[in-house]
């Protein structure tokens, strides 16, 4: 009876230093959720946790986490329970996505090795030119300056003034003052810009700037302490075509994506004539 005793008290002990270890790794953030056999460890959540993030904006990403891996794990269990032998069975589907994975990788890697990735310039303007429709713009496309800059700057009159200029040694002056009095500008003679854009950097909708565009080349006005300036050298405006400046890198994806389908369907296109003409690939007709 003793012995029983002893062995008892020695089974007890063993599952209550058990279970202070359990307790323990959740106290010190381990095993954060648990959902039948299932368990989250807080490793899993740290990762998702950007640096310098507030006490409580660590909680709401936590809370959410463990909400959704929670409902996953769930759904799973009632799938698991309540679906057919034959609906739980996914290894041809499995088999299917591995395939389909390794295809695509090996695609990939040959179209990496074998790709030439220069694009000249009448090349784009070849396909500019036999594509021309595709190039509509449905908003304005502009050149012009752009300054931002405190409505209180010593500098604005005179700053106003060069913007308009057409002067080389003007824009050049006005470029050295707004690089130590202006907030932000960028002078885009040479570079076309969509309208929102500057819709953007104003804070403003593009139908603001299309009103103030139909009434002047020039818009000038204040918001906010600052004096938003912006004068158009040249204007595209909604249906006409775009420059082929403004959408060839845009052209020079196109021709790269229509390069890398053309080198996947070479590649299908050869290993299927090589797997013939050796005999590897045999076709049986039906007579």
């Amino acid at each position: 009876m003793k012995l029983v005793r002893l062995l008892v008290f020695l089974v007890g002990c063993v599952i209550a230093v058990a279970s202070c270890q359990l307790i323990d790794r959740i106290i010190k953030g381990d095993v954060i959720a648990r959902v039948g056999g299932d368990v989250l460890y807080a490793y899993q959540v740290a990762e998702l946790l950007p640096k310098n993030c507030t006490p409580e904006d660590s909680a709401h990403i936590v809370s959410a986490f463990i909400d959704s891996w929670a409902t996953r794990q769930l759904i799973l269990m009632q799938a698991e329970k309540n679906l057919s032998k034959g609906d739980r069975n996914i290894e041809k589907e499995m088999e299917e996505l591995r395939r389909g994975l390794l295809s695509y990788r090996y695609e990939m890697k040959y179209v990496d090795a074998h790709l030439d990735t220069i694009i000249t310039d009448s090349e784009c303007a070849a396909y500019y030119r036999d594509n021309s429709h595709s190039f509509i713009t449905d908003t304005y496309i502009i050149r012009g300056r752009y300054v931002k800059i405190p409505s209180s700057s010593p500098n604005l009159d005179m700053v106003r003034r060069l913007c308009r200029s057409n002067v080389q040694k003007d824009l050049d002056k006005l470029d050295e003052i707004c690089f130590s009095s202006a907030e932000k500008y960028f002078l885009y003679d040479d570079k076309w810009i969509s309208l929102d854009v500057i819709a953007s950097e104003f804070g403003e909708s593009v139908s603001f700037c299309e009103k103030e565009l139909a009434r002047s080349r020039f818009i000038d006005f204040v918001k906010d302490g600052y004096t938003y300036l912006l004068f158009v050298t040249e204007c595209v405006s909604p249906g006409e075509q775009e420059p082929l400046e403004y959408c060839q890198n845009h052209i020079r994806e196109i021709l790269l994506s229509k390069r890398k389908q053309e080198l996947v369907a070479d590649l299908e296109r050869n290993l299927l004539t090589a797997a013939k003409s050796s005999g590897f690939l045999t076709i049986y007709n039906e007579r």
